[in-house]
């Protein structure tokens, strides 16, 4: 894939001004290009081929990306609109800085659970192209709320129609499920209505929640989500979301799998995951425990990716909090 002649040639005519231009190839590539997974979920050894991986704008090999790979693409399509622009080194994380004018800018695609990555393709506002004050290497930098540079944002926005599909579906659920009395019905129809065929476990989970949140009364319900995962004895990973959506004192659990197919279980049968071997990170544990009564058997107490993990996957159900 050639990203002058799928991004840059393809620039709208209204995007005139270097900071539009900036963010208009700022969500360009956030829309083509996925987290790449293997990174949490393959030894630490592995790592070092995803970490840095050759990148050419004029011909890219994979459409994943991790923080050192997509702050070398964006970097370098900045530099074919003419805007100088530097990879900063930021508590062993990448991202993208700039200067345009007055405005300190940086941009950073890749981190957060939800990143950018995944708010773009569903047509969210992004969070994470904003300017600061300067560059502190031992950490992600600050935002520096400025109204006019959110103004020109908003503009491009609108130019190019960013957020009205999403806001014409979110009017359409809420009118509907208003006539559905109980909450399993009401979500029910939220996942029959939306696409989650597309993109990553990831980046559906992250529309999927976000939707909920949206499509349900914020004063009655609380939407939560976790990954599950287990290692395989060939060291491959398998990976679920849970999703969590509490009503008062009541939980309703689904499970979503990386093939999009989804369905609600009950606390018996989420428990027969940890039965299998599916384990959950430990804020996640104590979030259901504290916040739901819910208590998951299984945590995952070392990253998944590193040595260590693998040698102790054939003893996961020992795990516990």
């Amino acid at each position: 894939m050639n990203l002058i002649e799928e991004i840059i040639d393809k620039i709208p005519d209204d995007i005139n001004s270097d900071i539009e231009k900036a963010f208009y190839i700022y969500l360009k590539t956030c829309g083509l290009f996925s987290f790449d997974q293997r990174l949490d979920n393959v030894p630490f050894w592995y790592n070092i081929a995803i970490l840095y991986q050759y990148v050419d704008i004029n011909n890219i090999k994979t459409k994943n990306v991790v923080c050192t790979s997509w702050s070398k693409i964006y970097r370098d399509l900045l530099g074919e609109v003419g805007i100088d622009a530097d990879i900063v080194n930021t508590f062993r994380h990448r991202g993208v800085n700039f200067m345009i004018g007055d405005f300190n800018i940086y941009a950073d695609a890749t981190i957060d659970k939800y990143m950018d990555l995944s708010r773009v393709k569903h047509n969210e506002p992004v969070n994470r192209f904003y300017t600061i004050d300067g560059i502190h290497y031992s950490e992600v930098p600050c935002k520096r709320y400025n109204r006019e540079f959110d103004s020109i944002l908003k503009g491009v926005y609108d130019k190019i129609g960013y957020l009205d599909d999403r806001d014409n579906l979110i009017h359409f659920l809420r009118e509907n499920i208003t006539l559905l009395s109980d909450i399993p019905s009401k979500i029910d129809y939220i996942i029959e209505n939306i696409d989650l065929t597309s993109y990553s476990i990831m980046e559906d989970t992250f529309y999927l929640k976000n939707m909920l949140r949206k499509c349900l009364d914020d004063d009655y319900y609380d939407v939560k989500s976790s990954f599950l995962k287990r290692v395989n004895d060939d060291g491959n990973v398998d990976m679920l979301t849970l999703i969590v959506v509490h009503e008062t004192n009541n939980c309703t659990y689904y499970i979503f799998d990386k093939l999009s197919n989804i369905r609600r279980c009950s606390d018996e049968e989420l428990l027969e995951y940890a039965s299998l071997g599916y384990g959950m990170d430990i804020n996640s544990i104590y979030m259901l425990k504290q916040c739901y009564g819910f208590e998951y058997p299984i945590s995952f107490d070392v990253p998944v990716g590193s040595l260590k993990y693998f040698y102790r996957r054939n003893k996961i159900k020992e795990l516990s909090i």
